[in-house]
């Protein structure tokens, strides 16, 4: 797995502070979205990508794939 680009430490607790916020387990889209709306400028979402499998390896959120839709969704593990 790749490391995380050092002028993007912002994105985790971004990440996390969405998903705390959401009542749903969310998509990547819909975290891309989010934080690009809360930055001000597009966040690429290979970067987001790379971030959700970083905090899922660090056991901070959970993923799981609708197999209907082939959708991961994140969400904070309580």
């Amino acid at each position: 797995m790749r490391e995380r680009l050092s002028g993007y430490n912002f994105v985790d607790p971004l990440i996390l502070k969405i998903l705390r916020e959401s009542k749903v387990s969310m998509s990547t889209l819909g975290i891309n979205f989010r934080v690009n709306e809360a930055v001000g400028r597009t966040i690429n979402l290979k970067i987001i990508r790379d971030h959700l499998l970083f905090l899922v390896k660090d056991k901070k959120i959970s993923e799981s794939l609708d197999e209907l839709n082939s959708v991961i969704y994140y969400k904070l593990i309580a």
